[in-house]
């Protein structure tokens, strides 16, 4: 674990669940977002990073290609997580974006492991993700 990602769990004292709203598990360990992207001049700082699970980061960027606005929503409450440190409250904000998206989206196709376009239903996969299966 790198020191960045320590520091955000001590600060932040996170336990089982990330700003997600996913269970952190073996299989589904703590990563660190960057809420202003590395390419944009975000710099790798804890006041811009945000810790969320591996398959809760995956599913961020899968909004950030579907609905580029979805995604800045989600990042802009990432950041006032950051900077409030009450991140209980706003995960009903994000499970509504989260809700929003797979209402849109949910007929979209996902490209599945090997490449093969398949369809994916979201909310089924991501509920199954933040409860940690």
């Amino acid at each position: 674990m790198n020191d960045l990602l320590a520091l955000m769990i001590d600060i932040y004292d996170i336990k089982d669940i990330d700003w997600l709203n996913y269970k952190i598990t073996k299989e589904n360990p703590l990563t660190l977002h960057h809420i202003i992207k590395k390419e944009d001049g975000g710099k790798n700082i804890a006041t811009n990073l945000a810790p969320i699970t591996k398959k809760g980061h995956c599913y961020l960027h899968i909004i950030e290609h579907y609905d580029i606005n979805a995604y800045n929503k989600i990042n802009s409450i990432l950041l006032s997580i950051n900077q409030s440190g009450n991140s209980k409250q706003k995960q009903r904000e994000i499970e509504a974006i989260f809700l929003a998206f797979e209402e849109e989206h949910s007929k979209d196709v996902i490209k599945g492991n090997k490449g093969k376009s398949k369809r994916k239903t979201l909310t089924y996969t991501r509920k199954k993700d933040q409860n940690g299966k």
